[in-house]
């Protein structure tokens, strides 16, 4: 493979990114509101960019660091300034509410596992559980994958890690199939929650970070043309599989946890190929990039770690009043009433939250960055021969 163009010890920003962090955080909120029911995929794509950016970083990290515990102490103070702040803010807030509102006393005993980043395995051991707390999931999926990753990084060779993430993307159908027709059934699952128990399971989602990572090693800049024979390929199979749009109302033949014909095994691949093409063209630039720079993509993506953290909650704080539309208006007057309220809330909360500690706490990320690049500067001048 062609090493790509996007090199790890490149800095700046990446323009286009931010766009489709904030197109995919609004398919996901009208995933949530049953509005755009294939906004679930929104997600995949954040898995694969924290794939490919994770790796980037990493690579840099190793790079440039004096050693490999430079290397776990540079990538891991500044992890934690990108990610615990907004999420152990919020968590203590909910802290807070479960100890004093009775109406939220049981969050407490879910509140554990949201708060060592084991969530996704708490959805599945406890079915029930609260909408302050259910979107958490994902978030444990990536922290896990955090705490894996980097020591593949540090330990493979960097010419073998694009075959550590082939072998990952090539095993993804084959985990995804043990766990539905294996693992869960022999621990007495019901056949209905195991495709839902196989999507909220970390070692599902490798593949996808996998072929985020991969973006690093491959020159590839794919056409407009590309996305559309894979979007066109995708519907066109998703409804062979699924006979028609039936009850998943927009799902274009890929429904959330995808349980019929084997999707939930070989569907997820095809959703993150998707994705790691649309990466691709993001980075080779042109209208692809231009489109994703939109200032208002721009904008929500800045905000989009925010806003997934407060939007679900918000949502099922207003869920007597939406379904009260519902009843009221039907389906569609009914939405529409709700939504712009909905989401001039949720923004509202996301500016906030970005404005007063996500800001802040990258500033001080930043800081120590420039930090340990001068100190690093300052090793390799002394090691320069007088001259």
């Amino acid at each position: 493979m062609r090493t790509s163009a996007v090199s790890p010890a490149t800095k700046g920003r990446l323009e286009g990114l931010d766009g489709l962090r904030g197109l995919a955080m609004l398919g996901v909120i009208f995933c949530h509101l049953h509005v755009f029911n294939l906004g679930w995929t929104g997600l995949s794509s954040f898995f694969v960019l924290s794939g490919f950016l994770i790796t980037r970083i990493l690579m840099g990290d190793l790079q440039q660091s004096a050693g490999v515990g430079g290397y776990f102490k540079r990538y891991y103070i500044r992890r934690t300034l990108r990610v615990f702040p907004v999420y152990y803010a919020y968590l203590i807030a909910l802290t807070i509410a479960a100890a004093t509102v009775p109406a939220l006393a049981k969050l407490q005993d879910e509140l554990p596992a949201a708060f060592l980043y084991v969530y996704n395995f708490q959805s599945i051991v406890v079915p029930e559980h609260s909408r302050m707390l259910n979107h958490l999931w994902s978030l444990s999926v990536e922290e896990q994958f955090y705490l894996i990753w980097p020591w593949i990084i540090a330990l493979v060779p960097r010419r073998h890690i694009p075959t550590v993430c082939l072998v990952l993307i090539a095993a993804g159908p084959v985990v995804r199939e043990a766990l539905t027709s294996m693992l869960f059934p022999a621990l007495g699952a019901k056949p209905e929650v195991i495709p839902i128990y196989t999507y909220l399971t970390t070692a599902s989602h490798f593949d996808a970070f996998a072929f985020g990572a991969l973006i690093n090693f491959v020159d590839w800049r794919p056409r407009t043309w590309h996305l559309l024979a894979t979007i066109a390929l995708a519907f066109t199979v998703g409804l062979l599989v699924n006979g028609s749009f039936g009850m998943d109302r927009l799902s274009f033949g890929w429904p959330l946890f995808m349980p019929r014909a084997h999707q939930y095994a070989w569907g997820y691949t095809l959703v993150n190929f998707f994705w790691f093409l649309v990466i691709c063209a993001i980075l080779a630039g042109g209208r692809i990039q231009r489109f994703f720079s939109l200032p208002v993509l721009d904008y929500l993506g800045k905000r989009s770690y925010s806003t997934y953290i407060i939007h679900y909650p918000v949502l099922g704080a207003f869920s007597a009043w939406w379904e009260g539309l519902l009843h009221a208006h039907g389906f569609l007057i009914g939405t529409a009433i709700f939504v712009p309220p909905y989401l001039a809330v949720v923004f509202a909360l996301s500016a906030a939250s970005y404005r007063f500690i996500e800001m802040p706490c990258n500033q001080l990320r930043d800081r120590f960055q420039a930090r340990q690049d001068r100190a690093r500067a300052s090793r390799i001048a002394e090691l320069r021969p007088a001259t």
